[in-house]
């Protein structure tokens, strides 16, 4: 039952009983509908507008019922994928590399983000308390990890160490459920 429900963890709210959570690959479900979404987002105008919206439909909707398949963790996804598109477009590592003050400040207020951390679960849209600051940490965080990646890759070997985890993380992922399983 978990797996036809694939949800990230267990739900009072879910359409019928589901005892287990399908685990880490919940991802891959949300990440699919999200690309989906963005998809068809993109070819309308107000794409912005259109990625809102879905983000708070997935977000508000799931507090009074879980859709199966991580419908709705891919509906907030949507936002991710398109603030990445975005970056993307308009080059803003560019920018990043042009005014290097802007990795302090995204490492400052990742590290606040850490500090001030009350849990959150993508798998069930909790962004926590206050889900302005899980956002704008979860940005800040990940801007801060590409610019250790670029350092790492600055340094041969590390570079070329986590290139071959990287083609890896799919299966790290899989694995990460029976870990996730094993020490909870």
């Amino acid at each position: 039952m978990a797996a036809l429900y694939g949800s990230g963890d267990v739900s009072d709210l879910t359409l019928w009983p589901v005892d287990f959570r399908i685990g880490a690959i919940w991802f891959l479900l949300a990440l699919f509908w999200a690309r989906l979404l963005l998809h068809f987002f993109a070819k309308l105008p107000y794409t912005f507008i259109w990625v809102i919206a879905c983000f708070l439909v997935g977000y508000g909707s799931s507090r009074y019922v879980w859709l199966p398949w991580s419908i709705q963790a891919g509906m907030c996804a949507v936002a991710f994928l398109y603030l990445g598109y975005l970056a993307k477009k308009y080059d803003v590592l560019d920018f990043v590399r042009r005014v290097p003050y802007i990795w302090i400040i995204a490492f400052l207020i990742w590290i606040i983000d850490i500090v001030f951390f009350d849990g959150m679960s993508m798998a069930m849209n909790s962004y926590g308390p206050h889900p302005i600051l899980a956002v704008v940490g979860s940005i800040a965080g990940t801007l801060c990890v590409i610019g250790i990646s670029q350092l790492f890759d600055k340094v041969a070997v590390l570079g070329d160490t986590f290139s071959r985890i990287g083609q890896a993380s799919l299966a790290i992922l899989c694995a990460h459920l029976i870990e996730d399983d094993v020490l909870l």
